[in-house]
């Protein structure tokens, strides 16, 4: 998936009738009292009592106050890929149960994130799914979820985007990081390719992993080469039929 990352605004949610509504927005003053009240806090307390601590890794810890919770989650071959080495997924066909897991995984997310590729791949097919005579409920309750869902679509060659989507042609890491301080919610990172460089950055909050029963072999791993380790902490595991497990994991951010 090549990640090609406008500065279009979003797409009009009282036009759409969907979720940007839903979605907090805070102001620049907002953000800096918010930051401030945080900083002067954790500095007078921790400095007083750690006179040798890092300021700067205190204002980070201000900086993830208040913020949108950023969440990479895919469902993942044995071997650690979320596609063969020809693009295929067919091997992570979900049941019904882990279907309606992503289903709700999807109602609660503020934001999605789309590289170019994924984004075509997903346009193409779930804006109508839920027309075709074969959908199931599934179908048609995710289709419905996506075309709701408000999107931010990494492009420098799409010339426009659809269903509640902006176009974005920023640095992702920027953009992200700059994402995350104004919304309020859950987010959502769609797509290994996008994912690198904000994963490297150190700006996902949480990873979910719905590890398929399945091993590949090779192709598009879910992880990103890493310049050092990344902390996790378990926070809940859970078994799906046919064998498919969930692993949720926070970043410490240590």
């Amino acid at each position: 998936m090549n990640q090609d990352n406008g500065d279009n605004p979003f797409t009009s949610a009282a036009s759409l009738g969907v979720k940007w509504s839903q979605v907090q927005i805070l102001s620049a003053r907002q953000r800096k009292t918010r930051f401030d009240q945080c900083r002067s806090g954790f500095l007078l307390f921790w400095l007083e009592r750690l006179p040798w601590a890092n300021p700067m890794r205190i204002v980070r810890r201000c900086s993830l106050i208040g913020m949108g919770r950023l969440i990479y989650g895919l469902n993942v071959s044995v071997d650690g890929y979320i596609a063969d080495a020809r693009g295929n997924i067919d091997w992570s066909d979900p049941s019904e149960e882990l279907h309606e897991y992503w289903n709700d995984f999807e109602r609660e997310t503020a934001v999605s994130l789309y590289g170019r590729r994924l984004y075509d791949l997903m346009s193409a097919y779930w804006p109508t799914a839920d027309h075709a005579p074969d959908a199931t409920p599934f179908i048609r309750d995710f289709a419905r979820t996506w075309r709701e869902m408000p999107k931010v679509v990494f492009s420098r060659t799409l010339e426009s985007v659809d269903w509640n989507s902006r176009l974005e042609r920023g640095d992702p890491v920027e953009v992200v990081a700059k994402l995350k301080a104004e919304t309020e919610g859950q987010m959502e990172i769609a797509g290994a390719t996008l994912a690198a460089p904000i994963v490297r950055a150190g700006l996902v909050d949480e990873y979910r992993l719905v590890i398929a029963p399945t091993a590949v072999g090779g192709g598009t791993p879910f992880f990103p080469t890493l310049p050092s380790w990344v902390s996790l902490r378990l926070l809940e595991n859970r078994t799906f039929p046919g064998g498919a497990v969930l692993l949720r994991y926070e970043a410490t951010h240590d």
